[in-house]
């Protein structure tokens, strides 16, 4: 990055409120940005500074409004900022990065390389649920060659354990940063309608030009019916969602991410803040206090009827290979393979070790990442393919195990560089413990205090700036495994996450 570059940038406002325009907005905007013009004057990477408020409706059309002036301006990039946003909701707690610190640094450090767009986390109103608006793409299986994908929220027990700046799939534009090229990548279509569809009559344009064209600018809103009486989605989601699409094809990346650390408050009727995460201590201790206070347990009812609306008993399930019981999830493994692809070593063979191999699909994602980078790698697997009588894989009996460990090989047998040791996590490192691994893939026993030990031992066994990933964190289940991940490899951050769980990521230093 050229140190001298000067970026100049456009902050919008929308600040509409209601009865013929009036203007209102929260006073935590402008305090934050006073603070903000004061940071930007004494930074030599910002040059010309250009602010524009505008109170008016729709939405879509004044974020389109704010992308044009900026345009016109010659701005390099665009901040738009929500007249009921509360940016210093949580500064002074230790995880807070402010958002402008984080977005700006990202955005200049990456401009050369092309576009991004960072968005900071939010949550909706209470009677929403507090839900968080910042979106993943769910895969809801495969059929044949087809998979599915829906466009989800990250559930709030998730989120309010992400970090650092992350890639995703939509953002909520409350509080953002654009690169304005970001905007290029979704140019819409300079015809009116009438124009669009004539020259769809005339065959000049395909049905998908067609569709492209009739689109109302860089902000929308999608509709779900002809009387667009049911949204499909906002004008945010549109926007960054088509921005990390067009990107990934465009780019070869995708420029959307959310800055995790920046939560910033939402004043929606209150100031709703970054959900709180909760373990077993904490509802134990609620229970405690309620006894405590004498609360009257009938003061408290419980609607059960909706959990009985469209209930089918269970079908019986088609015969599967013991092996699949516990398949590992498809994003899960692609989390895998892509971690060996960007941490490869230039100076000599990556040393892999696995922790619980089952049928050897994680396995093969290391080996498969590292030699798509170019580089070469060794992959250890232990297991003792018998099961974890006190963990989830103990209920297969020997001769299911026995052909979940045939599979192992037949998925393995493809490659040379690995081995594979058939003992208990405890016995391999009493025997091998050297530090000597780039990369240590924790998925054995799920318990406390097996999980404890092989992850010390982990630890105990890396090179210095090696990485530790454990597997099933924040999974209902297996509440060892964040206890263990908390207490033991603090500062970490989750790798991956989706509706099965996610992979924790920790490096020594």
């Amino acid at each position: 990055m050229n140190p001298a570059l000067k970026l100049d940038l456009f902050i919008g406002i929308p600040s509409y409120g209601g009865n013929g325009g009036i203007s209102s907005e929260h006073p935590d905007i402008r305090e934050w940005m006073c603070d903000l013009l004061l940071k930007l004057k004494d930074d030599p990477r910002i040059g010309r500074v250009i602010t524009k408020t505008l109170s008016d409706t729709p939405v879509t059309m004044v974020r389109n409004q704010f992308v044009e002036l900026a345009r016109k301006s010659e701005c390099h990039l665009l901040l738009m900022v929500d007249s009921d946003q509360s940016p210093n909701k949580h500064k002074g707690e230790p995880w807070f990065k402010p958002f402008w610190d984080c977005a700006f640094e990202e955005i200049y450090k990456h401009y050369g390389k092309g576009p991004l767009v960072i968005g900071a986390p939010y949550c909706g109103p209470p009677n929403g649920g507090e839900n968080v608006y910042v979106f993943y793409w769910d895969n809801l299986g495969s059929r044949g060659t087809e998979t599915a994908f829906k466009l989800e929220q990250y559930p709030r027990m998730i989120a309010a354990k992400m970090s650092g700046i992350q890639e995703c799939a939509a953002l909520p534009t409350g509080m953002i940063l654009y690169d304005l090229r970001c905007f290029d990548l979704i140019e819409p279509s300079k015809l009116t309608k009438d124009q669009a569809l004539d020259q769809f009559k005339e065959g000049k344009l395909t049905k998908a030009q067609t569709l492209a064209a009739l689109s109302e600018g860089f902000f929308h809103y999608e509709w779900k019916n002809g009387y667009a009486s049911e949204k499909a989605s906002t004008e945010d989601v549109q926007n960054t969602r088509d921005i990390s699409l067009a990107g990934q094809l465009k780019l070869g990346y995708n420029p959307v991410r959310c800055a995790w650390d920046s939560w910033v408050g939402h004043h929606k009727p209150w100031n709703v803040g970054k959900p709180l995460y909760y373990d077993q201590s904490d509802v134990t201790a609620t229970f405690r206090a309620a006894v405590e206070e004498k609360h009257d347990h009938e003061s408290s009812y419980i609607d059960i009827g909706a959990m009985w609306e469209g209930y089918k008993p269970p079908q019986p399930q088609p015969q599967q290979h013991p092996a699949d019981v516990h398949k590992t999830h498809s994003e899960h493994l692609k989390a895998l393979y892509d971690f060996a692809y960007k941490h490869t070593r230039s100076d000599r063979e990556v040393a892999i070790l696995e922790i619980g191999s089952w049928a050897g699909e994680s396995a093969t994602a290391f080996i498969q990442g590292v030699a798509d980078s170019g580089k070469k790698c060794w992959v250890t697997c232990v297991d003792n393919w018998k099961g974890c009588p006190d963990d989830h894989t103990g209920r297969l009996g020997d001769e299911n195990m026995k052909k979940v460990k045939e599979k192992f090989h037949e998925n393995m047998d493809r490659y040379r560089n690995w081995n594979a040791y058939a003992v208990d996590s405890d016995a391999f490192f009493s025997r091998h413990n050297v530090r000597n691994y780039d990369i240590i893939f924790v998925d054995g026993n799920h318990s406390s205090p097996q999980v404890d030990r092989d992850i010390m031992n982990a630890k105990a066994n890396l090179y210095e700036g090696g990485h530790i990933l454990v597997h099933d964190y924040l999974v209902q289940q297996f509440p060892d495994v964040t206890k263990a991940c908390d207490e033991l490899l603090p500062g970490g951050k989750v790798l991956f996450t989706n509706e099965c769980g996610s992979i924790y990521h920790w490096q020594s230093q």
